[in-house]
């Protein structure tokens, strides 16, 4: 790893794909945008992140949408069969050409829980449960998928409260059944991290009646056996957050805590169990909840960034995001901006990021800087490689859509909210 790749992997750099640019390159596909929304689920499968369910302050959502990787724009997918009702609060995993849904709130409790799409034949199913044994409905669970096994822990079930039950479905034969697992396990609980790594499943967080919980939990598949893990520093008590395994690291943001909503980012080396909080020195999301969160295939990297802008008036990375260098727009005001000075000067001077005063910019400035922006996304033009760029730091890129924070605008008229990490 070269001096700027260790500088970056120990920060994140928020920037936001707007409403706008959304827009335009949806504009060529004459697609509408998905509104935003939290308590939703989102899958990625080959070069698409699937969006389906979820709510706002307004409606909860039974929608199924595709974000191409390839062009970085929305499509609804509107399949004739007949599809799950409105859901949110489920979970949703990808397996070979299909997705996988499951549970969620406003569902019939019973066997008819778990539905199949599949992407090629568009076209929904219902599972049929062939024996006794299958987790009834249930809402704010987890599940994760290792090889051809989907898992599925804990949430809340109406009448029974908060589960700790851990469930595995064949994906090959379609069958459910319980896992017993050896010694202590974790306390029931919904919201929390469901995470797999190797022959290791993770869970963490979470919250049961009330109570929340910081724990950190690791299940050995071979043995079936659970341990709870002592962890070094971190963010303690935390629900309801985003978070994702890679490269030995589990990346969490946002969350919920003491009843409000969270903004920070968190590291943890998995080898040593131990927190580190990460950096954001330009633009961050606003603090939320129940979002989701992918890691970007680096093949779709180059396509990714030059989607990208910054909405801050007085940065631009153009040697990152070279084709985006004229984009100057103004910060919205939910979202936090921090000091210039918040930037170290070598980072600054080894991303080639140019500081400018923080000045008024007139009505002509910003259409003629829109008009830019615009043709840029539509050519695609580019004064410098960023698929050179991205082979030679190496980049991650993790994409979070939607979430609710008390800063953060859920209407229906707003499209989903889409923020890039890149470390």
């Amino acid at each position: 790893m070269d001096y700027l790749s260790s500088i970056l992997f120990k920060i994140w750099m928020w920037f936001q794909l707007s409403e706008e640019s959304q827009a335009i390159l949806s504009s060529s596909r004459e697609s509408k945008l998905p509104p935003n929304r939290w308590n939703h689920a989102t899958a990625v499968l080959k070069n698409s992140i699937y969006l389906f369910g979820g709510r706002n302050s307004e409606r909860i959502f039974a929608d199924l949408w595709k974000l191409s990787l390839d062009t970085v724009s929305w499509e609804e997918i509107l399949p004739s069969s007949k599809k799950p009702t409105a859901l949110h609060d489920h979970s949703m995993v990808a397996w070979n050409n299909s997705l996988y849904v499951f549970g969620g709130g406003y569902l019939t409790f019973g066997p008819g829980c778990l539905w199949i799409f599949s992407t090629e034949k568009q076209h929904w199913r219902l599972v049929k449960v062939s024996n006794s044994s299958w987790p009834h409905g249930r809402r704010a669970h987890a599940a994760t998928i290792h090889k051809d096994v989907m898992y599925v822990f804990g949430g809340y079930q109406d009448l029974r409260g908060p589960l700790n039950d851990l469930w595995l479905f064949d994906l090959h034969n379609e069958v459910w059944s319980q896992i017993l697992t050896a010694g202590e396990c974790p306390s029931p609980r919904q919201c929390h991290l469901f995470l797999v790594s190797g022959f290791n499943l993770y869970i963490h967080g979470g919250i049961s009646n009330k109570k929340e919980f910081g724990d950190l939990w690791r299940l050995d598949l071979k043995i079936k056996k659970w341990r709870l893990l002592r962890q070094r520093g971190g963010p303690k008590k935390l629900h309801s957050h985003m978070g994702i395994l890679a490269d030995g690291f589990m990346f969490i943001f946002g969350g919920m805590k003491e009843g409000k909503y969270r903004g920070k980012s968190w590291k943890l080396k998995i080898d040593t169990l131990t927190w580190e909080k990460v950096v954001s020195p330009l633009m961050t999301p606003s603090d939320r909840a129940s979002s989701s969160i992918h890691e970007v295939p680096k093949m779709y990297l180059p396509s990714v960034l030059e989607a990208l802008h910054s909405p801050a008036s007085f940065l631009q990375v153009p040697r990152i995001f070279s084709s985006l260098s004229s984009s100057v727009l103004q910060p919205r005001s939910t979202d936090r901006v921090p000091r210039v000075s918040s930037l170290p000067n070598a980072l600054s001077s080894r991303l080639g990021i140019r500081r400018q005063s923080l000045v008024k910019r007139s009505t002509a400035e910003e259409e003629e800087d829109t008009h830019t922006f615009r043709k840029s996304l539509k050519t695609k033009e580019s004064v410098y490689s960023l698929e050179n760029n991205v082979n030679a730091c190496d980049f991650k890129c993790f994409l979070l859509l939607g979430g609710v924070g008390e800063q953060e605008c859920i209407r229906s008229s707003s499209s989903l909210s889409i923020w890039a990490a890149l470390l």
